[in-house]
């Protein structure tokens, strides 16, 4: 028996999220204080989870899930691969338009983690689209000029993207819940909780 590190829920020996609260639980646990400790033993910290691990949670637990909180490493392990797989002709674009829905819950669970609400990826992704759509009526009725303010105003908005994806997550809990960098690594510090397997 094992236990979620985020919300405390029992897990599978062999579950590495929780159903409840897709916190990462590992094959051993930390158990919160007041939880009947009898009759388990003690046992290591839980692992880190690996960057393909967050890849297969995005996409097998949390597709869609526009709740809670992703530490950088889910967002960025999960870029990486979308990436990746975006690389490959043809079946790249197939791939890269069906994970576009993970890709969007992740970096609003990600929005959610710096306590940002998720509409932000509305106005960083949409606003840039009407620049270039005013782009696009400046080259066509010659007035170039009207370039340089629309490439700086995409420019910008990326880089805001950019800082805010690699900026850390809010320390413990904000209105979209707990923190999961932290409930990782609880179970090696005295905490007052217990690991158990």
């Amino acid at each position: 028996m094992a236990f979620c590190t985020s919300c405390g829920a029992t897990v599978g020996d062999t579950d590495k999220w929780c159903t409840k609260c897709g916190g990462a639980t590992g094959a051993a646990a930390v158990a919160p204080v007041g939880v009947n400790r009898e009759g388990y033993q003690a046992s290591a910290a839980p692992s880190e989870p690996s960057l393909v691990d967050y890849f297969a949670k995005c996409i097998k637990t949390d597709f869609t899930n526009l709740n809670g909180r992703a530490r950088r490493k889910e967002y960025w392990g999960f870029y990486l691969f979308f990436c990746l797989v975006n690389m490959v002709p043809f079946v790249g674009t197939l791939a890269a338009l069906v994970l576009m829905i993970p890709y969007v819950a992740v970096t609003v669970r990600r929005l959610h983690d710096i306590g940002k609400s998720g509409w932000w990826l509305l106005g960083l992704m949409g606003l840039p689209f009407v620049a270039v759509a005013f782009m696009v009526v400046a080259v066509l009725i010659e007035q170039y000029m009207l370039l340089i303010p629309c490439v700086l105003f995409c420019m910008g908005m990326g880089i805001l993207f950019l800082v805010w994806m690699c900026k850390d997550g809010q320390p413990g809990n904000n209105q979209y819940g707990p923190n999961p960098k932290e409930a990782l690594t609880k179970g090696g510090e005295d905490t007052g909780c217990i690991v158990f397997k």
